[in-house]
């Protein structure tokens, strides 16, 4: 289980690819749409800087990743895309229109930014703790979450006038409008999508043995999924103590995060116990958690 020795650029240009033009093209025709789009429909001017100054930045860089590719283009990339993810709700855009067009451009960027990263071409283990058989759920129940949080958060925005609830009557907007919920900076259900939408891009990246070839995939994504989630269901559970009223889709949603919470927590396991492991043997944790160490087998950390 010994981390193998390499210079931290070399070890950095093994884990992202920033060769990819097929994708820098992409981010280019995207960062050329960011900019027509609010002069096309006369956005609101918060939305109109906002598209307007990341739409110059993605063609800006992708132009210097076409001219001297780095590894750097995916970290500015990604942070770009998750920026207009969530730009709609911090600047609470007065129309739907700018906020479907900048949280669906930015999911874009997000994915298509985390495609520079290396795939693992790595042996299948069994029962590996990273297994497909794991993620996918956790990735199709994290965009059940996005879509019903982001559906409260038009509500929330002023989109709506009417949030649906089958069991409860008015018990959603009551949730919704509480002073809980503005006691939040920005809308509390957007801020859950965000998270939401962040779990599912994270569950899907790497391959099965992920858990040890990118940690810190997994951690990034278990501080989310699960004390998050635990906090979000306790939160829900209270909100007849504390609002008064309950919230049929905060119900579904809690139910689905404690899902994923039971997906996820033995990848998490399996990485702490290999930090634990490290920290004992006295060698750098943080070399594991970014770069990872193929040489860790299941049998050791049991």
């Amino acid at each position: 289980m010994m981390l193998t020795s390499s210079t931290f650029p070399e070890r950095l240009k093994n884990m992202i690819n920033p060769k990819k033009k097929e994708l820098t093209f992409i981010l280019l025709a995207i960062g050329l749409w960011l900019i027509a789009t609010p002069i096309t429909y006369n956005f609101y001017h918060i939305a109109f800087n906002n598209d307007l100054a990341c739409g110059i930045l993605l063609i800006l860089f992708g132009i210097i990743a076409l001219i001297r590719p780095a590894s750097i283009n995916f970290i500015l990339f990604l942070l770009i895309g998750l920026w207009l993810h969530f730009a709609p709700i911090f600047f609470w855009y007065p129309e739907s229109i700018y906020y479907l067009n900048d949280t669906l451009i930015g999911t874009a960027v997000s994915i298509i930014a985390f495609g520079f990263l290396q795939k693992s071409d790595q042996k299948k283990e069994k029962n590996s703790p990273s297994s497909w058989a794991h993620r996918v759920p956790t990735i199709f129940i994290a965009l059940i979450c996005w879509l019903l949080a982001r559906y409260l958060d038009t509500y929330q925005l002023g989109y709506i006038d009417e949030v649906w609830d089958p069991f409860f009557s008015n018990g959603t907007k009551k949730v919704l409008t509480s002073s809980v919920s503005k006691a939040f900076p920005v809308p509390d259900a957007g801020l859950g999508a965000y998270a939401y939408f962040l779990e599912a891009l994270l569950a899907w990246q790497g391959g099965e043995n992920r858990w040890k070839s990118m940690p810190w995939i997994v951690l990034s994504f278990g501080v989310l999924a699960i004390p998050v989630g635990i906090t979000s269901i306790v939160l829900i559970i209270l909100q007849p103590l504390i609002v008064g009223a309950w919230c049929f889709i905060c119900l579904v949603i809690a139910f689905l995060m404690l899902l994923i919470v039971l997906l996820s927590i033995k990848e998490v396991i399996a990485v702490l116990r290999c930090v634990k492991i490290l920290y004992m043997q006295k060698k750098p944790i943080w070399k594991f958690i970014v770069f990872g160490d193929a040489t860790m087998q299941l049998s050791n950390i049991k």
